[in-house]
């Protein structure tokens, strides 16, 4: 990532990532976003013990899939904020090739990188990865829909 904030530095934290984002707690699935550019974007959350996809101290497999996404929907809103423009709308369109290696637990620290591998009109393919520290959680491919602005 060239253009951007090094991972180490966060480029926005806190409630400011609700407004990246059109989900909202209890679904929200990161809570820092830690870079972005054209291509990529990497953000974070820090597994909790009341998130809704927690089962037994284990972060479910579900939220996996929600936070790739999100990581997807951080990198089109902060790029949509810095236009001056509202968040778009995004709705997962399929997932292909998820691969879940392990389950996080409550206190770890996710963090995913997704790349978007094409854009054709309102959909766009991506490639997403999930780790803790060097261990990778989960990586899939996802096809997202963006919402024109009068349909969402």
């Amino acid at each position: 990532m060239d253009n951007t904030n090094s991972p180490t530095v966060p480029l926005v934290t806190g409630d400011s990532v609700l407004q990246m984002i059109p989900q909202k707690p209890p679904m929200a699935m990161i809570d820092t976003i830690l870079a972005v550019d054209a291509q990529k974007a990497v953000a974070a959350l820090t597994i909790k013990e009341d998130n809704v996809f927690c089962e037994e101290g284990l972060f479910q497999a579900p939220g996996l899939s929600e936070n790739i996404a999100q990581t997807a929907a951080a990198q089109v809103g902060y790029l949509s904020s810095l236009a001056g423009e509202k968040p778009p709308v995004g709705f997962i369109g399929a997932i292909k090739n998820l691969t879940i290696e392990q389950l996080p637990k409550i206190g770890d620290q996710l963090v995913t990188e997704i790349e978007i591998e094409h854009e054709i009109m309102n959909f766009t393919l991506i490639n997403g990865v999930s780790k803790v520290g060097d261990q990778v959680m989960a990586k899939c491919q996802m096809k997202i829909f963006i919402a024109d602005t009068e349909q969402a």
